[in-house]
């Protein structure tokens, strides 16, 4: 079993767009890509338990800037990486990527590159979710439930635990919390 990586990939020319998944997909089909041609669509997709949002800085339909659409994302996922891309790097003015530095942009890049630096911060990911991955892939088990000791913690299955890491519930950081103490106890030991 191998946990899915999940994209939300906002951009308004629909075609690029199909085709970025299609090329995703095509390298890695475990991927979960979720295609959004606009900024006001974006709050239905923002409920799913993100690792990555690549976004188009440049919408035409100018309903959301960049800075809008990131303040949208870390409302409901202050962790997953961000990822804004444009074909126009010389419009961006300092102020812009000074707000978007605030709200821990991942990175900024050209467009003719994305692909590239998608896959490369996939490797990176999430290193609690990767481990939970590895474990999963390694032993190629299927879906085990755990129990955790603590006030807030019953038996979990791992991708219900990897989905409250995603989505930065009290649950998945209290799992971090629990998993760091352990990790801790064994090292000091």
């Amino acid at each position: 079993m191998k946990l899915k990586y999940t994209i939300l990939w906002i951009e308004d020319d629909e075609t690029y767009l199909e085709n970025r998944k299609e090329d995703l997909i095509e390298k890695d089909s475990s991927l979960n890509v979720i295609l959004s041609t606009n900024g006001k669509d974006i709050e239905k997709n923002l409920d799913e338990p993100l690792d990555m949002v690549v976004c188009d800085y440049n919408l035409e339909d100018r309903s959301m800037t960049g800075i809008d659409i990131i303040k949208k994302i870390r409302e409901k996922n202050k962790y997953c990486k961000v990822i804004f891309y444009t074909g126009y790097m010389d419009d961006i003015k300092l102020n812009e990527l000074i707000e978007l530095i605030k709200y821990n942009i991942y990175r900024f890049e050209e467009r003719d590159n994305i692909e590239d630096v998608v896959f490369e911060e996939i490797g990176r990911g999430n290193e609690i979710i990767s481990i939970i991955d590895r474990w999963l892939t390694y032993y190629d088990k299927n879906d085990e439930t755990l129990s955790f000791l603590g006030d807030n913690f019953k038996e979990k299955r791992l991708s219900e635990i990897a989905k409250e890491v995603r989505l930065q519930t009290k649950q998945g950081q209290d799992f971090i919390n629990e998993l760091t103490k352990v990790i801790l106890t064994v090292i000091w030991d």
